[in-house]
């Protein structure tokens, strides 16, 4: 798996360190006890419980390269918190602790919790959760606690001198304020008429061309507030700071109606099964009267939306290039494409370029208006002489005040021999492009491309670097990260049919796309690329037909489609090929590392990466119509230990995890999910529901992820790689992989050359959104529920399927997956099993 930005994560694999003697007591402890903080509960399993955590105020820390730190008190009480970055496990099942350092890394607060599940063996019995299974206890005054700091030094535990410090006399447990229950939505007030697209936009600026205006009835004062969300997880917000979002509102002088307009992203009418349309959209209203703080809401069906018709589209102005010298075709294109209007002149959208011609150009292709690009045949080659500071050969302007429509057809892109702009070895490769349609304002664009054949630039230095660390022996250096063929930002929909692609990847953001019968080449020489296809946050893609291979053999194409950002909504990967995949040893080069070579960590040709989880624990709250949830506050000034704004509302999940109800008995609603249509507040986080939670006391995790995914009727040959076919990292809700084939390969390590595995694996927050307490590295599992494995064939395949959610920090009574697998067929061939049987 990879993170989003394109680097990759290691697989974790728990090693034993070899233990050394105690140092010299260097550790203090100054508790301040109890100050309003609930991070953690009375198990090893995480999240806050209601009561005030003690907070053991460590300094003297030796090294800041921390592996674990356990607390024991009397009989019974151990707590302990371990750096998830040596192992995400606690073996011993002690209660969860967590630590965080100070700006000065040589102090930091351990918080633990008051009570305990006690433990019942203490240790005899070797059960790893020995330590929170027995019946809750609790500390009381004059109690000790002994606190021992291990470290990693090197690669060996350095364990500190344990010290011992007592409760006070008047120490008593308190609790945490509670959350108020929130009162219930006033539901169906409100009226809601679909009044289409508008055909160009308004003088006064209160629309755009292609909004969608809705006229509702049935208010009864002046809007405050108003939300609009669909089920794909889109939402429009009125007076959105960030002017991404935008709902528009124009009321009536009476104040009993108004037309609301935005700019839609989806058919609507279109539903996974078992979704209803009746009530794909929700509209949240509140109203100016300060006393009536209640949220009104109503769900109404949505409408055939088509997001192409917010593009400005093509005028009836067209122009031929001239089949004439290189200059004067490459001045008529650079012109036709970068209308100028202050200069005059006609804007003309339909370029058509001369048949079979070359046109040579050496300055990127800016676009500024909607175009089609007619190629009959020709080449656009670029040598590129531009500087690093430009990203793109081809993009739009990024002023672009309005949405825009790209049409290329039959022609060819490529570069000369050594004619990449940019040091893929010593800037951030991710940010670099043939093709960018990127708009710093996420306007909506529309891009089609029908049988281009696009090939990127070459590598600009084949050999491998000579840093003072080399790669090992046993590892290969797999060139540099080829250049991006497209990279299309958020707001872009569209097709991509029946086109050629030989380089690095190409990028779609959003949807709807659809991508279809391609031909992939793979990687040029001596470079790789981490995935043919990548989808970031897709929602109604439909990838069917393409088929990718690794044609230069000294090029590595490691993936298919690489689907990321955590979430994604009604996508199909369908009768896809894919030959190629990792041989198990290739290494990078990224200067900025240490070592600079470092192990490439791209061996599933199909990934969803899910690994947000921004709440686990007990619900705060719930109204009695349950459709508005609460969260608890870590602490009387800090709403959330995670990012919490609008982008955490929408699209994101609250999955039911608890396997056993307050009073011991089997939890039915375990497993069971409901999407989030809106966040209200974010102090206290509160969310309106898009269906009512069930009444009881759960455990829940809160998260974005993907939904009503299938990847069926695909062909993986990974024959003599290490690769594993397909990979759900989890995030991941009522996903099927069903009918498809996988030919695997040689056998490298026990997560590689496995033809299926879907994991409930750890959750690896966005470091750049942690607050005071944010969530760290490891801290608990994904989920996923509902998956699917049904009639696939999996050929030479040592590891076949997999379902483990075991990856992740131990837990106690929660189950984070949930998988049917039934009905699939294994097979080995002849040949296959005496290359095995051979030593």
């Amino acid at each position: 798996m990879s993170t989003l930005n394109g680097r990759r994560r290691r697989m974790m694999v728990p090693s034993v360190l070899r233990l050394e003697p105690r140092r010299l007591l260097t550790v203090g402890v100054n508790p301040s006890w109890q100050t309003g903080v609930d991070l953690v509960g009375p198990t090893v399993s995480v999240g806050p419980d209601g009561i005030q955590d003690i907070d053991l105020r460590l300094s003297g820390i030796q090294n800041y390269l921390i592996y674990s730190i356990r607390v024991q008190g009397p009989s019974g009480f151990e707590w302990e918190y371990r750096n998830a970055h040596y192992d995400p496990n606690h073996p011993d099942g002690w209660a969860n602790a967590e630590y965080f350092p100070e700006s000065n890394p040589t102090q930091g607060d351990l918080y633990i919790n008051p009570s305990v599940d006690s433990n019942l063996s203490n240790g005899s019995t070797g059960n790893p959760l020995d330590s929170s299974t027995g019946p809750p206890i609790t500390l009381g005054p004059g109690d000790g606690l002994t606190v021992t700091v291990k470290y990693n030094e090197n690669g060996s535990i350095v364990t500190d001198n344990s010290l011992t410090t007592t409760l006070p006399s008047n120490f008593a447990t308190l609790p945490m304020a509670a959350n108020s229950t929130p009162a219930n939505v006033i539901m169906d007030t409100m009226s809601v008429t679909n009044d289409g697209q508008m055909t160009s936009p308004s003088q006064n600026g209160t629309y755009n061309m292609g909004d969608v205006d809705l006229h509702v009835t049935g208010l009864i004062r002046t809007i405050t507030t108003a939300t609009l969300s669909d089920q794909a997880g889109a939402y429009w917000s009125f007076g959105d700071p960030t002017a991404q979002h935008e709902l528009y509102v124009s009321e009536a002088s009476d104040g009993q109606s108004a037309d609301i307009y935005f700019a839609p992203v989806r058919n609507e009418t279109v539903c996974p099964p078992g979704v209803s349309p009746a009530t794909d959209m929700s509209l949240r209203i509140t109203y100016s009267n300060g006393s009536d703080a209640a949220q009104y809401v109503t769900q109404f069906a949505g409408a055939a939306w088509n997001p192409v018709l917010l593009a400005n589209p093509l005028n009836t102005h067209s122009e031929s290039i001239s089949n004439a010298s290189n200059s004067v075709m490459a001045e008529e294109l650079i012109g036709a494409l970068e209308y100028n209007s202050i200069n005059g002149g006609q804007e003309y959208d339909t370029v058509t370029l001369p048949a079979g011609a070359t046109i040579v150009l050496t300055q990127p292709l800016e676009i500024n208006h909607s175009v089609q690009v007619i190629g009959n045949g020709t080449t656009i080659q670029f040598d590129a002489s531009w500087t690093s500071s430009t990203h793109y050969a081809i993009y739009l302007d990024p002023s672009l005040g309005s949405s825009i429509k790209v049409d290329f057809s039959n022609f060819s892109i490529d570069f000369g021999a050594s004619n990449i702009w940019y040091d893929p070895e010593t800037v951030d490769e991710t940010q670099y492009a043939v093709i960018g349609l990127r708009l710093g304002s996420n306007l909506p664009f529309t891009l089609d491309l029908t049988g281009m054949s696009i090939t990127g630039p070459p590598a600009l230095d084949p050999t491998p670097p000579s840093p003072p660390t080399q790669p090992t022996s046993s590892y290969r250096y797999a060139g540099e990260n080829g250049t991006q063929l497209l990279s299309a930002g958020a707001g872009g929909s569209g097709s991509i049919t029946g086109c050629t692609f030989q380089g690095g990847t190409v990028a779609v953001n959003g949807g709807p796309w659809e991508i279809l019968d391609n031909t992939d080449l793979g990687a040029l020489a001596n470079t790789f690329s981490p995935g043919a296809f990548a989808a970031s946050g897709p929602h109604d893609l439909v990838f069917e037909g393409n088929h990718v291979s690794q044609y230069d053999p000294s090029g590595t194409e490691f993936r298919l489609i690489n689907f990321g950002s955590g979430s994604g909504y009604n996508d199909i990967i369908f009768n896809n090929t894919f030959v190629g995949g990792s041989v198990g040893n290739e290494d990078q080069y990224i200067p900025t590392d240490n070592p600079p070579y470092q192990g490439i960590n791209y061996p599933e040709p199909i990934i969803f990466e899910g690994d947000n989880t921004w709440y686990e624990g007990d619900v705060g709250s719930v109204s009695g119509d349950g459709y508005i949830l609460t969260i608890p506050k870590p602490s009387a000034s800090i709403y959330s230990r995670g990012f919490m704004n609008t982008e955490t509302g929408p699209g994101m999940l609250v999955s039911i995890v608890n396997t056993l109800n307050p009073d011991g008995s089997p939890d039915s609603h375990v497993g069971q999910w409901f999407p989030i249509a809106q966040l209200i507040s974010d102090d206290p986080p509160t969310f309106l529901m898009d269906s009512p939670l069930p009444a009881g006391s759960f455990v829940i995790s809160i998260g974005s992820g993907f939904r009503y995914e299938r990847i069926l009727d695909n062909t993986l040959n990974l024959a003599g790689t290490a690769s594993q076919g397909i990979h759900l990292t989890g995030d991941d809700f009522d996903l099927q992989i069903e009918h498809n084939t996988i030919i695997g390969g040689t056998y490298f390590s026990p997560h590689m050359n496995t033809g299926i595995i879907v994991e409930a694996y750890y959750a690896n927050p966005d470091p750049n959104s942690q607050g005071t307490f944010g969530i760290p590295y490891a801290w608990t599992h994904t989920v996923a529920f509902g998956i699917t494995i049904e009639y696939n064939t999996i050929v030479n395949s040592p590891g076949g399927i997999i379902v483990d959610s075991s990856t992740a920090d131990t837990s106690i009574d929660r189950n984070y997956l949930q998988a049917t697998v039934e009905f699939n067929t294994f097979e080995w061939t002849q040949d296959w099993l005496n290359w095995w049987s051979t030593p």
